[in-house]
Parts: C-alpha cells; structure tokens; sequence
C-alpha cells in the first residue's frame, strides 16, 4: 500500500501521474518502485491504455481512488467506447485492469491509421501556463490523442518529445519538465476547419454521446438514406455521397485525419463505413461522418418549397372515377441529391403514380407518371382488343402519348383483358399435348412448348395447375445387405491388422488405427449397431496402452537376445521406449524378471487373438 500519492491535475494523464510520483520519490531507474504501484516490474509504460489498474487501484485504496474514475478521467478509454460493441467494450476494460498486453489489438488500433503513441505529446503554451502558476507541468490527456495534432486552447501545434536525446525504455515513465525542448518553434494552426473537428474529437472525452450505434453494422447507412442519397430502392447512391462530401471537406483537411477520399478506389473508406462494419474505424472518421450527416441535415432543411401546405394532389389517371380528385390519393416527399429539389411522389389508389417538384429557375411545377396502374393497363388493353381504335384516339381518350400506347402495344398484357376465345385455343392445345404424352410430368411438357406454357402460365395459373399429370415414382433406394457387408469389413480388418504387425511388431494395433487402414471408420461410426462382428473383433484386438508397454518390453528383450546384446535395466527400458513416468510397480517387475531371467519370454503371449 503506498503512502504517497500525487495530486491529480485537470485533464491529466495516468501517465504524467506516475511519472511525478516516481520523479518525487526518487526513483534510480525505469523499473525501480514499480512494484509499489503494480506488484510487478515488469509492467510496460503506456501512454494511452494502460494495464494493471486493479493493482494499482488496491494499492492506492486510502486515496478514495476509483477504478471507474481512472478509466473515465485519466486514459483514452472514453474516446474508443463509444464505437466499440459491448462485448469489446467489456474485453478491453477487463484488460486494462488485469495484467494483459492484447487492448491495442482488441480496439483495432495497431491495424488502423494513428498508431498508439509511444512518445508523450505537450502544448509549449500549456507548459508556460502551469510554471507561472508554479505547478510542476503535466501531460493533459487531450494532447494525447492520436489523431489530434494541436492544442485547441491555444490553437498551436503540439510538440513530441525528441526520441534523438531521449534513450526510451518501455518500461520508463518519462517526467515532461525533464524532457523539455527549449529551442522547438511554435507553427500556428490556420485551418478553422480543423481546430472544429478537433474540438469535437476532444468532446468524446468529456463523456459526449456520440449517436452512433456500435451493435448496429448499418447504421450510418440507415441515416444516409433519411437525407435522400439513394439510388435504387435500396441502393446507396455513391456519386451523390462523394459530391455532398468532399462540398463540406476539402482533401487538405482530409489529409490532417489520414482521411483522403478516392471515388474509384473499391476499398475507400467512405465507402467501408456506410456499409456493413466488418471492421473498426478510427473515431476521429466516426466524428467526421457525424458532422456530414449534421450538415446534410441542415442542407436539406434549408431547401424552400413553395406553397407546399396550399398545393393538392389529385389522381391524373384519365380512366380512373376519381380523376382529377385529391380524395383517394396519398403523398410522401424526398429531397432529390441531383437536383436539390423537394419531389412528391403522389399515388392513387387505382395505382397511378407520378411525382411532382417545383422548378425555381423555371418558376413552375413539374410532373412525372411512373406507373400508371392496372386500371389505366386493363383500359388500354380493352381498347386495343375490342374496340380496335387508332393509336392516337386511344392515346387522347387515355391521356398520354401515342408513343406510350405504341409502348405498351409491343408488350403482351395478360389477365382479364385477354379474349376468351383466344384463351380456351391455347388451353385446348396444351390438353392435347398432355393426352399425346401421357408419360410426361409437368416439367417435360414446359420444355417441349416453353411459350405457351408461358402464356397459360401468367392467364391462367389455376387452371394449368389443376390439370392431371404424369407423376413419375422416385426410384426406391437400394437395401444394403448389413450382415454381408459386415463379414466383408471383418476381412478387411483382419488383413490389414496382419500387415500392420509384420511392418512393425512394436506398433499399437488400436480400434482406430485398423479402421482407418480400411477406410471404413465414418461408416463404421455412423453404423456401429449393424455392424456387431466388427465391432467384437476390434474390442478384442485392442490394445490399451498398459498391454502395449508390457509387449514393447518383452519384444525389445527378444530382440536384444536375438542380436546377443547384454540386457540390463536402463537398456530394456531405452530400447522398449518407456519412460520413466509410465513406469508402475508391474512393469517395473517384468522388468526385474526379464534381466534376472525369471521371466518368460513368449512373443504370442503378447498377440491378442480375436
């Protein structure tokens, strides 16, 4: 338990603090009185995330000093948190207050673009500042932050601490007095730009909720979406989030955060993040995108439109009872990223649709169909069918272009509006191709008449389904004859364990070893029941691993009788191979008997029999 503890300044970092403590407590090397703060002296000094906090916490238990106070006011873990799933979130913590040296690699920060500082930053303005109020000048914590560059309080450069006159130890809390530059020039921060996002990068330390959704991988997606930039259904429009982007940052800005943007490269960032996460970003681009969806948000919302609240929809379908009536018609509205404009897209419930903008240049309303619903199509079809009216009085009795009738002409329109006599031709036609294959399933009669099966198809589905067809019976598997196959593997067993034992008397004959020399151990498993001759045989083949070392001694002694070689303790055991681990009080009095000659060698003795 430590005695001792420093005063903590505002925005002070665990690191400054205990490069005063031992500065003040006079310390003669990197590693000495270590051991006071965390039991160990092996501890590594690091600047942003350290470890061994729990240790340092009990030591430090008659300062009131909290766990949660440490983490939230003396690191950098506030400014990761907030883009970190739970899970992580959990992990890291746990890491920092044990002793493990993985929370770099868990936040993704030794594979992304600020590496973690090994070097302690300062503001010279700052320095100054604490010696004319003669307080020792500290490390603030958010001059430490990679991706941060000055001081926004005085908005100057921050200064490194010279590696070349430092001798860095990874071990060395380094104290900043005595490491000062004296002679460093101090550049002026000119981009107000960048002193924002700093200042903004800086809140994520002051407990600033940033509205990202760690355990949602599509959220930026999602909010993109609420500004318009699609360009399908559910397609991201790209060319429009590049242009929206790079209006609201420059790439000289974009370069200070290691943030360039290529349209054409497939792995840009701005792409990765407004897709599924399936990596970390750096939290100074999660800032970043916060500020471009703020700022579409005020983009959009600066766009005027004219008497919207005066303006009625009504359904412009010619062919439908409530034309030219707003009393069934429904409206959203989107803002267009091309044109900046308000579009309203207004659909009836007869299934007309179309959109309608305000052109400011033009000073007038715009209106666009998009799909002119069944009603408007069953009506064009009655009167190309029935009627036989020109192309231009069906286009003025519809109300559009004779080019749209002559479009939809070329297209076969099916449903009601398909004469009946022409139906029941096909339907008889398709009868009798069943009737002359009588053989035939539904699936061979659609590839001998594709077109008109596809015509009865989209007419008619009911019908062409409730017609009678060939079923063809599913070939019926073949029974395997278990007993059979039974003796046949029993053979093979018994084979391949004679020639396992002539290759090497020595060798473990085991249930697993003969089935996979056969190439039946999946299929043994997977049928263990049926298979009872096999499975008798190799419980009696098997080998426990006691047997075996009792065979590999009386067959090392044969063998040493054999070439005449002298038997004695050591050398039995180091030519069976036993160690001395495996021994019990059995082996070791076979052992015993084999060099005293009390024991009789047989080689069957040892060959189990099925």
């Amino acid at each position: 338990m430590l005695y001792y503890w420093p005063h903590t300044y505002p925005d002070e970092i665990l690191y400054s603090v205990i490069a005063r403590y031992l500065k003040i407590s006079g310390s003669r090397g990197p590693k000495h009185l270590l051991n006071n703060l965390f039991d160990r002296k092996t501890i590594s000094a690091t600047l942003d995330l350290p470890s061994g906090l729990k240790d340092l916490i009990h030591n430090l238990e008659m300062f009131d000093k909290d766990v949660e106070m440490i983490l939230a006011d003396n690191t950098l873990f506030p400014y990761y948190q907030p883009f970190l799933t739970p899970t992580k979130a959990g992990k890291v913590r746990h890491s920092m207050l044990n002793k493990s040296g993985d929370i770099h690699t868990l936040i993704g920060i030794n594979a992304g673009i600020f590496p973690a500082g090994k070097s302690p930053k300062y503001c010279p303005m700052c320095v100054k500042e604490d010696k004319s109020e003669n307080i020792s000048p500290y490390l603030r914590r958010t001059h430490q932050i990679p991706s941060i560059q000055i001081c926004t309080q005085h908005n100057i450069y921050l200064l490194e601490l010279n590696k070349s006159r430092v001798n860095f130890n990874k071990h060395e809390f380094l104290f900043l007095e005595d490491h000062l530059d004296q002679f460093s020039l101090i550049e002026q921060n000119e981009s107000t730009e960048y002193l924002n996002i700093c200042k903004d990068i800086e809140k994520l330390l002051k407990g600033k909720q940033n509205p990202f959704d760690a355990d949602d991988p599509f959220f930026y997606r999602k909010e993109l979406f609420k500004h318009g930039l699609v360009k399908n259904a559910n397609q991201l429009s790209t060319q429009g989030l590049y242009e929206n982007f790079t209006d609201l940052y420059n790439d000289t800005l974009l370069a200070k955060f290691k943030s360039s943007v290529n349209l054409d490269n497939p792995s840009c960032w701005l792409k990765g993040i407004f897709r599924k996460h399936r990596k970390g970003f750096d939290p100074c681009r999660h800032v970043i995108i916060d500020n471009f969806l703020k700022y579409l948000e005020t983009k959009n919302e600066s766009l005027e439109v004219i008497e919207i609240e005066n303006i009625k929809y009504p359904c412009l379908n010619k062919v439908c009872e409530h034309y030219n009536q707003s009393i069934q018609t429904t409206f959203s509205r989107h803002i267009d990223h091309k044109s900046k404009r308000q579009i309203t897209l207004v659909e009836c419930n007869c299934g007309h649709k179309y959109t309608h903008s305000y052109i400011t240049s033009k000073q007038n309303y715009f209106t666009r169909i998009k799909e002119y619903g069944p009603v408007w199509h069953s009506k064009l079809n009655q009167l190309l069918v029935e009627k036989k009216m020109s192309i231009r009085a069906i286009a003025r009795m519809l109300g559009c272009d004779s080019k749209t009738i002559n479009k939809f002409k070329s297209i076969k329109v099916v449903g009601d509006s398909t004469p009946k006599t022409e139906l029941k031709e096909k339907q008889e036609i398709w009868q009798q191709h069943i009737r002359k294959n009588p053989k035939s399933g539904i699936t061979e009669l659609r590839k001998k008449m594709p077109a008109l099966f596809a015509f009865l198809y989209r007419n008619c589905k009911e019908w062409l389904q409730k017609q009678q067809y060939h079923k063809s019976k599913p070939n019926s598997k073949l029974r395997i004859n278990w007993k059979a196959r039974d003796l046949e593997i029993l053979e093979e067993l018994k084979i391949a364990r004679s020639n396992a034992l002539k290759e090497n008397p020595k060798k473990r004959i085991t249930k697993s070893l003969l089935l996979i020399m056969v190439k039946k151990e999946k299929m043994f498993y997977n049928n263990q029941e049926k298979l009872k001759n096999c499975e008798e045989y190799l419980s009696k083949t098997h080998e426990s691993k006691y047997f075996h070392r009792k065979k590999r001694l009386v067959l090392s002694a044969l063998e040493m009788k054999d070439e005449k070689a002298e038997i004695s303790y050591w050398t039995l055991l180091r030519k069976a191979g036993i160690r001395k681990e495996y021994l019990n009080y059995e082996l070791i009095q076979i052992a015993k008997g084999i060099v005293n000659g009390t024991f009789e060698l047989s080689r069957q003795a040892f060959i189990k029999t099925a």
